[in-house]
């Protein structure tokens, strides 16, 4: 499934709850976190099949400092990833899912039908959530690749280890530090001072 459709689908349960900005932004780095470390085996392997690492069930672990939101988005992810090709669920070699039906785009990115009308009822969610919490979401994810990249050189040493340290950083920044929230009281604080 194409990355935007996982924060779409975070937008429409995020619509459905009516959660504030801060969960909404928590579970749109859970519904992407299986992807994260594709941006790390791509700088260091200049490849990114999947792998057991981060679709595996695994990746459950590395989201139990987000809480139960994490674990459930991550769940989501790897749900959605069944029916777009499959996912190497166990460290036996063998792939679990249905297999990749649908229009390729370039490369190995495949647009599936049934994304369609998730992208169409995804962008009404973002219209219907306001540009404060889709913006606050999107820095999340922005943050979540941020980090991983500082991070990639990890990954010489250890799969497993550059993504656990990456989402324990992230954990950090976005829920104990609020990151975004400091940045952005930070932009306010000087638009105010120049007004």
């Amino acid at each position: 499934m194409l990355l935007p459709m996982h924060i779409f689908v975070a937008y429409l349960i995020g619509l459905w709850r009516n959660w504030n900005r801060k969960l909404l932004g928590l579970f749109v780095i859970a519904n992407s976190a299986p992807d994260y470390s594709f941006i790390q085996m791509l700088l260091i392997e200049g490849d990114f099949t999947r792998t057991f690492f981060n679709h595996g069930f695994v990746s459950f672990f590395y989201m139990i400092p987000f809480g139960f939101l994490g674990i459930i988005g991550n769940g989501l992810h790897l749900i959605a990833d069944v029916f777009t090709g499959g996912i190497p669920f166990l460290p036996n070699g063998i792939w679990y899912g249905f297999p990749r039906i649908g229009w390729h785009l370039w490369g190995k990115f495949i647009l599936v039908p049934w994304e369609v009308p998730i992208a169409v009822a995804g962008i009404y969610a973002v219209y219907k959530l306001g540009w404060e919490k889709v913006s606050y979401s999107l820095l999340a994810f922005i943050l979540g690749y941020g980090v991983f990249i500082v991070l990639s050189p990890v990954y010489l040493i250890s799969p497993y280890l550059s993504t656990a340290l990456s989402f324990l950083v992230l954990w950090y920044l976005y829920d104990r530090i609020e990151t975004i929230d400091v940045l952005e009281a930070k932009i306010l604080g000087v638009r105010k001072a120049k007004a």
